[in-house]
């Protein structure tokens, strides 16, 4: 019984999770000016975040000189992942700014 539990509540977590995702990622496009460049945005960086997970991080395991190339893939990884959202980012921080001059988004 306790197995079935424990499924249960996992599967249930996962649906949450996925369902909530989702909506964030409908509702982030539906807000954005340009959604394919959203959707590149995002595929690029599943790609840099697997790319962590799958290759730096056991090269930083092994210590040595595999960690020191983990160091700079690292830093490369860093690099794409600022120049993929470098705009989206210093727009989010300027908006602020700007609002404060010419009243935001008020009608």
């Amino acid at each position: 019984m306790a197995d079935f539990a424990l499924i249960a509540r996992q599967v249930i977590l996962t649906t949450a999770s996925v369902a909530l995702l989702g909506w964030v990622c409908i509702r982030a496009l539906k807000r954005s000016e340009e959604p394919m460049w959203l959707i590149i945005k995002w595929v690029v960086s599943a790609i840099v975040i697997a790319l962590m997970i799958w290759w730096v991080l056991p090269l930083a395991d092994q210590g040595g000189g595999g960690a020191w190339v983990a160091v700079v893939a690292g830093l490369l990884c860093g690099l794409v992942m600022m120049f993929t959202w470098r705009r989206s980012i210093g727009e989010l921080v300027a908006r602020r700014f700007d609002a404060m001059y010419d009243g935001g988004e008020l009608p």
